[in-house]
């Protein structure tokens, strides 16, 4: 009996609910009849952000802007503008005072090219000498 009464409220509940609430489909189908068809944004994440890089002139300019904050929170608000923390600054700063443009040019990233030593050189050079004279030597 009170499984029955349940059911009644439920489906009197149920066709009340279907005579004052439309049919909700897709976002599609919602924005279709307004003429704006909206595509869901795409949740996935990046494989790897982007590193970023930044000229010298770019760090020379934020640098001075940085020097020239002299009132509280000034600076606090140069960095989250700019997107940047506070170490970018102390790095920027000594690369500018160990030399002004060519350290805050940016360095070439993965290994460094070995330099040739001129030794090796001559040194396959008359390897591949001998070898020449050997094979003509033992004909």
């Amino acid at each position: 009996m009170i499984a029955a009464k349940i059911k009644a409220i439920q489906g009197n509940e149920g066709a009340r609910r279907a005579a004052e609430v439309p049919r909700i489909g897709t976002p599609q189908e919602v924005n279709s009849h307004q003429g704006v068809v909206s595509v869901p944004p795409n949740p996935e994440v990046p494989a790897k952000a982007a590193r970023r890089r930044f000229t010298a002139e770019y760090k020379l300019r934020v640098l001075t802007q940085a020097d020239d904050c002299n009132e509280p929170g000034c600076l606090g608000e140069l960095l989250r503008r700019e997107g940047l923390y506070s170490s970018n600054l102390n790095t920027w700063r000594g690369q500018r005072d160990r030399g002004v443009l060519s350290g805050l040019a940016p360095k070439k990233r993965g290994r460094k090219e070995s330099v040739r030593n001129p030794l090796r050189v001559e040194n396959e050079k008359l390897r591949k000498e001998n070898d020449r004279l050997g094979t003509s030597a033992g004909r």
